[in-house]
């Protein structure tokens, strides 16, 4: 209560001064409701605050401390990593009556009284004292620290004296010591100094109030009540209730952030507590989209499908946080079949809120128009998706609110669940007020928004006539908007003239009548004349349930006219209809060229489908030429295939002049399919003809000094095109073409010189690259714009690999300097993420210490490397790299970057943690079993409980990593493959089958990995455990085990039959799948070369179940006897003669194959056809189906 009224009287009294002079801790000062524990500024302005015992602060600008930091109830986790802390004091980190008293470092206390886990990595902490370690501490962590104070009590030393893992970059104490000085080694065996006394921690009561602070608080509680009494009169009196059009109040309240004018962010979670989820029932699997703000996963909660929103590391602001916690209580207000139903929300602080969404498995309409046709993609369906849109804009307006944002990529899609609409980050309730311009994407804005931002609903539907022209094209609005010298028009020029009304988005000819009027009425640049959403849904309800579009004043093809002669065969079907007068039905028909080539044969290829070729490569739909230019490859590989020298004459005299016609044709998209078809020939066209045929087509692009785009285009061609041409004519033709567009004058042109040269210096070789191509290299990487030197760092890679060994240090280090310290910030992120493919490609005694630096500081203080923002993504590719940079090195490299791994291995963003765990085996190969058991297998140890996506990399490389350690050090990981072993009580494990899959598929290796009693005690049962398993994929992976443990244990006559009794225990189950196990087995003895072993111990069993009493394993063998019938050449009589007394025709027709047809049995009718399971995958998490037994099957089998 103290720092409650405290801070109320310190914001009310105008004299009062903050007593901090920059960015701190405290307790004082928290406005957010609940608050723990809060960071204020240098006005004591709340940043940050916490309402829970687990506090992270990762990457922030913390450099001082508050005096004092009382109070905070039971805190059991506290992260604090990578900020700019110089002294650590007056601390106490042990657990005393529940309470962690000033707190203002990284703690992380598992069990809630006994800490284990302290971090102080990067922080360049030079003084830590007056600290209390508690006696379960297990590791201490501290890889900046440079130490010039140190000071424990005798309690806290014996605690990190004896700590499982220690690590401190140095101890040099230059105090006087009151106490006396003790060493200890940590981990890294550096020698750490300790002084040591009697008691380091003033347990002192905190100081009584001051007559003067008594007076502060009564002053405060008055002017609190006198605040809070005028805001109840404000909010009640002076405004009046908004109500709806329906007279009811509007109560949706959308406030994305309440500022008190200083900047500071309120944000209030008392609506949001009842809808938050159980974090322990949610599931991540994978990432389904990322955008400027956020990304979406795909994960399960409580066995559903759901969609969580969340926002970047690198967004998580107040108002980034406010905007989301806004979103959020918007959706919750929302219910309809047209809107993407909210499930929940979830946080542990508020920089980790998540949005629970339903999952559309459709994806969004952008990506479904992207990868579908004109023709694969119907206006039947294309009219309900219009529809679904125009009802989820007749319920938002209906409620008064606008979304502001409509456009495809925020119309979901799903099988069952049709359209909805989502992402109301920007949406608003309609307003007299003028609305911020410039949230929307800008191409889908209406002009009045462009113009001044007053709008009304009307914005909306001009965003939806907008979505109607995409949902015709399925291209960007305004793509094809041009230049009177036919290059796209810019993002400015564009929004300009629609500003002005002075374009549209175009529709094609085969688009409805009815819709291009529509969309045209939504369109106009008058808003008042734009129809409603309830007008749009209502036609296009009518244009639905008319079953069909079609107008018949509109000109255009009936259903009729579209029909197809389906009677015709393929070659006669593309010589009729690729002449038609419809654009449909010449598009289909193009697309069949390759395909009724093949099978029309040479001749009728060159008598009938060629000749048809030129018209169509002049045809007056850019769409029917797009697809002859896909379809050309295939037609030339044909013909020199089929008709050799005839073929390959053709090509040259035929093909290849069409394809220079597409080459130039005016359609960007026409000559983007013809580029990629080009190169796609070149790979046919023999090398003494690539010059005239090929070369000769792509030099004239160079030469267009008008059209910088298709400058552009020759210099993608040449590069492509480099191998094929040969070194000869890369030398004499595309070398100069490249050096000299290194001097356009267009930026965009020499940018694309240096992204698209790697396969010209690889053709032309290294002297020639060293000699002609470097410098221009060089040049470039010094251009006035960024753009053209970020292409430069983009491409140090491709150009090192190109260049002798002995030159690439020399030539390109210098290069990555300037990268790295370069005025444009995208310039340094280009450089360091190349940073560790560079390393990899340069002799290791070319390494310099100032590289391995930058590239350690990449995962250690990627804040010092000035990146904007993109801290978290470098240490993602420092992780990503290190296996590469340390196989360069070798393994005498290590200390060099050792202390990257170590900062890696505990990094909060756990994409980085997740990469690493699938490479650690890989870095456990270079470094062998002694550094590998040194420095490896604590980080294995620790991924293995980390999270499911981390784990996951460690348990799938799993037989790999232990590989890498001596046999002695093996027997550690014993205790993990008895987890697995008794899944069944591990609910941990039961629940995650994909484990058991992953670790199913290493079983092989697993069983040579241990002495032979450790892999009967522990493997074997296992084995069996997996071979038994819920989930049919995981028995499926596991069956090729069992044969090799014959292999492994054979030395033990008792091992080996204990084995076959288990086996054979199977055959004698009374649950059906378990016999069906049996047979799999079986399979598996045999394809293995172990038929021995199977005729000696199972065949008879084997056969024996031809006549088993359920009907699936009775259909289990017969299917299988097909399948090894070579193998098991001869079939036992008895068998087959139990399987003829079934009736079914599925084991019927097996028979037929195993007898011969001269047995074929008289045929049962349909009739007699029943469905049958046989063996299908359990029910699982993933939403499998259940075991099934036919009707033969009693009630004891199942």
């Amino acid at each position: 209560m103290r720092s409650l009224f405290m801070s109320i009287f310190c914001v009310l009294a105008h004299g009062y001064s903050c007593p901090y002079t920059d960015i701190t801790f405290t307790t004082s000062y928290c406005i957010s409701l609940n608050a723990v524990l809060c960071v204020v500024d240098a006005k004591c302005i709340e940043k940050q605050a916490w309402t829970e015992t687990q506090l992270y602060l990762p990457n922030a600008t913390i450099k001082t401390i508050a005096s004092a930091l009382e109070e905070i109830p039971d805190v059991t986790t506290v992260q604090f990593i990578g900020n700019d802390l110089k002294r650590v004091g007056n601390l106490s980190f042990s657990a005393k009556n529940g309470r962690i008293s000033n707190v203002i470092n990284l703690l992380v206390c598992f069990n809630g009284n006994a800490l284990m886990f302290l971090n102080f990595n990067m922080n360049p902490i030079t003084a830590i004292n007056k600290i209390r370690l508690s006696s379960n501490l297990s590791t201490f962590l501290c890889l900046d620290c440079k130490l010039t104070e140190f000071t424990l009590d005798i309690a806290s030393y014996a605690a990190i004296a004896g700590a499982k893992m220690v690590v401190i970059a140095s101890t040099n104490l230059k105090k006087t010591c009151p106490g006396s000085i003790e060493n200890f080694r940590d981990s890294k065996y550096t020698t750490v100094s300790v002084c040591v006394v009697p008691n380091a921690i003033d347990s002192s009561l905190p100081p009584a109030l001051s007559a003067g602070e008594i007076v502060g608080i009564t002053i405060g509680t008055i002017a609190l009540l006198i605040f809070m009494g005028y805001g109840c009169y404000y909010k009640y009196f002076k405004y009046p209730k908004a109500t709806n059009g329906y007279g009811k109040r509007e109560s949706i309240e959308l406030q994305h952030s309440t500022s008190n004018g200083s900047g500071q962010t309120n944000i209030d979670l008392t609506d949001l507590l009842m809808y938050r989820l159980d974090d322990s029932k949610l599931r991540k699997l994978k990432t389904l989209s990322s955008g400027a703000y956020g990304e979406v996963y795909l994960a399960t909660y409580m066995g559903e499908y759901v969609a969580v929103k969340t926002m970047l590391p690198h967004r998580t602001t107040n108002q980034d946080v406010a905007r989301m916690i806004a979103e959020i209580k918007f959706m919750i207000k929302l219910d309809s079949p047209y809107i993407v139903r909210f499930i929940g929300a979830n946080w542990r602080r508020l920089i980790d809120m998540e949005c629970i969404l339903e999952y559309m498995n459709l994806g969004d309409l952008r990506h479904v128009l992207a990868n579908l046709s004109r023709d694969e993609f119907t206006w039947i369906r294309k009219l309900e998706i219009a529809l679904g849109i125009a009802q989820g804009l007749v319920y938002l307006h209906s409620l008064d609110l606008i979304h502001r944002d409509l456009k495809s990529r925020n119309v979901l899609l799903d099988t069952i669940k049709s359209v909805k609409l989502t992402d109301f980050g920007i949406s608003r309730e309609l307003s007299t007020e003028t609305m911020t311009t410039g949230v929307g994407t800008n191409r889908w804005m209406a002009p009045e928004v462009l113009h001044d931002g007053h709008y009304s609903f009307a914005a909306d539907i001009y965003s939806f006539g907008i979505i109607l022209s995409e949902l015709d094209t399925h291209e960007i609005p305004y793509s094809d908007q041009r230049t009177d010298k036919g290059n796209p028009l810019v993002e400015t020029a564009i929004l300009s003239r629609v500003i002005h009304g002075q374009i549209q988005p175009t529709f094609t000819e085969s688009c409805p009548q009815p819709i291009i009027n529509l969309a045209r009425q939504c369109l106009t640049l008058d808003s008042s004349l734009r129809p409603n959403a309830i007008t749009i849904a209502t036609l296009l309800r009518q244009l639905c349930e008319h079953g069909g579009y079609h107008d018949e004043h509109d000109g255009g093809p009936t259903f009729e006219d579209l029909a197809i002669d389906d009677s015709l065969t393929d070659l006669d079907r593309v010589m009729r209809y690729v002449c038609s007068n419809i654009a449909l039905q010449r598009v289909i028909h193009v697309r069949m060229l390759e395909e009724t080539a093949t099978a029309s044969g040479y001749d009728k290829t060159c008598d009938c489908i060629i000749p048809l070729l030129d018209p169509l490569v002049n045809d007056a739909e850019f769409v029917v030429r797009q697809h002859v230019a896909g379809q050309l490859p295939g037609l030339c590989k044909f013909l020199i295939a089929d008709g050799q020298d005839a073929g390959y004459k053709i090509v040259l005299e035929i093909m290849m002049p069409l394809m220079s016609k597409l080459l130039s044709d005016p359609q960007a998209e026409v000559r983007h399919i013809a580029c990629e078809s080009l190169v796609a020939i070149a790979e046919v066209i023999k090398p003494e003809d690539q010059g005239q045929h090929v070369l000769t087509l792509v030099l004239p692009f160079a030469h267009e000094d008008d059209d910088e785009q298709m400058r552009i285009t020759g210099l993608v061609l040449l590069n492509k095109l480099a191998i094929f041409l040969g070194r000869d004519l890369c030398c004499q033709f595309c070398v100069p073409e490249f050096i000299s567009l290194s001097e356009d004058p267009v930026f965009r042109v020499r940018k694309a010189m240096v992204l698209n040269f790697s396969q010209v210096c690889a053709t032309a070789g290294p002297e020639v690259t060293e000699e002609r191509l470097l410098p221009a290299y060089n040049r470039l990487a010094k251009d006035e714009i960024w753009g053209v030197r970020k292409a430069c760092a983009e491409s140090l890679v491709d150009l090192s690999v190109t260049l002798s060994p002995s030159t690439r240090s020399t030539a390109l280090i210098p290069a990555f300097t300037a990268f790295s310290t370069d005025a444009s910030k995208w310039v340094r992120i280009a450089a360091y993420q190349q940073l560790g493919p560079f390393l990899a490609t340069l002799p290791p005694e070319e390494i310099t210490d100032a590289l391995i630096t930058s590239y350690a500081d990449m995962a250690t203080r990627p804040t010092a490397l000035m990146l904007g923002g993109a801290e978290a993504d470098m240490k993602y590719h420092c992780a990503f790299n290190f296996p590469a940079v340390l196989h360069t090195l070798g393994k005498d490299g290590w200390p060099r970057i050792s202390r990257a791994f170590e900062a890696l291995t505990i990094d909060g963003f756990w994409k980085v943690r997740r990469t690493l765990a699938h490479s650690l085996h890989e870095i456990a190969k270079i470094l062998g079993p002694e550094m590998t058991e040194k420095h490896l297998t604590s980080p294995f140890e620790s991924f293995m409980q980390d999270i499911d996506d981390v784990k996951m990399g460690s348990i799938q490389h799993f037989a790999a990593f232990i590989e890498n350690v001596s046999p002695d050090a093996r027997q550690e990981y014993l205790s993990i493959l008895s987890e697995f072993n008794d899944f069944q009580e591990h609910s941990k494990f039961k629940l995650k089958w994909r484990f058991r899959g992953l670790i199913s598929e290493q079983l092989p290796a697993i069983c040579s990995l241990f002495p032979p009693q450790d892999t009967f005690n522990v493997v074997v049962p296992l084995v069996f455990q997996l071979v038994m398993d819920d989930v049919a994929s995981v028995r499926d992976s596991s069956f090729h085990a069992v044969p090799l443990l014959f292999d492994f244990l054979s030395s033990n006559p008792e091992w080996i039959t204990s084995l076959v009794d288990r086996i054979l225990g199977l055959q004698h189950s009374p649950v059906y799948i378990n016999r069906q196990i049996y047979i799999r087995l079986c399979r598996a003895f045999i394809l293995s070369g172990h038929k021995q072993i199977f005729d000696t111990s199972f065949a008879q069993a084997f056969y024996a179940l031809g006549s088993d009493s359920v009907f699936n394993v009775r259909l289990a063998l017969a299917r299988i006897l097909v399948e090894l019938q070579e193998h098991l050449n001869p079939i036992p009589t008895s068998a087959l003669v139990a399987l003829e007394n079934e009736p079914h025709n599925d084991i019927e027709a097996n028979l037929i194959v195993l007898r011969g047809p001269n047995r074929l049995s008289p045929a049962a009718t349909q009739d007699d056809v029943q469905p049958i399971v046989v063996d299908p995958p359990s029910s699982n998490e993933d939403g499998g189906i259940h075991e099934q037994v036919d009707s033969s099957e009693s009630i004891e089998d199942a």
